[in-house]
């Protein structure tokens, strides 16, 4: 963990309430900052927020007022990054952000990167409780994450290894796609 510059950090942010930021905001001020927030180095070098998006602009609502996270220089934040996690908690947490990405290559690439991190590290891991995992870190539906219309799609683009039973499907469809057989 290390504490960071506000400015440095980029984040898509969501809609919150305001006082809820507002309560949040008090509370780091007086008590400090319980829980890092989650970032991952970019390639350009930026840090992407993953989580702690409320933590992030109720430090910035501090900065901007003149006042700080109790405990940390003005204008900083406690933050740990994603590669510091354990594999299966820090493929979740980034799998939280690309969820929501409106790029469906994003959305798609997360799910295989999740679904491989899990049934590396248990054998006994399975679409559905890849599925079950994506509809907890988005707070969708089972029916609305569509893991297995998107594990089929990583398949095809050799983002993950397909599965046996499918690898004649896929052949057949790259053909039809007028895409070489990389198999």
């Amino acid at each position: 963990m290390k504490t960071v510059r506000i400015d440095e950090i980029w984040a898509r942010l969501g809609v919150f309430s305001l006082e809820e930021i507002l309560a949040l905001a008090d509370s780091l001020a007086a008590e400090g900052q319980r829980q890092p927030v989650v970032v991952r180095r970019l390639k350009d070098g930026t840090l992407e927020l993953l989580d702690g998006h409320r933590r992030l602009l109720a430090a910035r609502l501090l900065e901007a007022t003149g006042r700080a996270i109790a405990g940390l220089p003005p204008g900083t934040i406690q933050a740990v990054d994603a590669a510091e996690l354990p594999p299966g908690k820090a493929a979740e947490v980034e799998a939280a952000v690309d969820l929501r990405s409106p790029d469906w290559r994003t959305v798609v690439e997360a799910v295989a990167r999740l679904h491989h991190t899990k049934s590396m590290a248990d054998p006994q891991w399975t679409e559905s409780r890849t599925d079950e995992l994506i509809s907890r870190i988005t707070g969708l539906g089972r029916r609305t994450t569509r893991t297995k219309q998107r594990l089929a799609l990583a398949r095809y683009l050799h983002l993950v290894e397909a599965e046996p039973s499918e690898r004649a499907a896929l052949r057949k469809l790259r053909r039809i796609l007028g895409k070489e057989d990389g198999e």
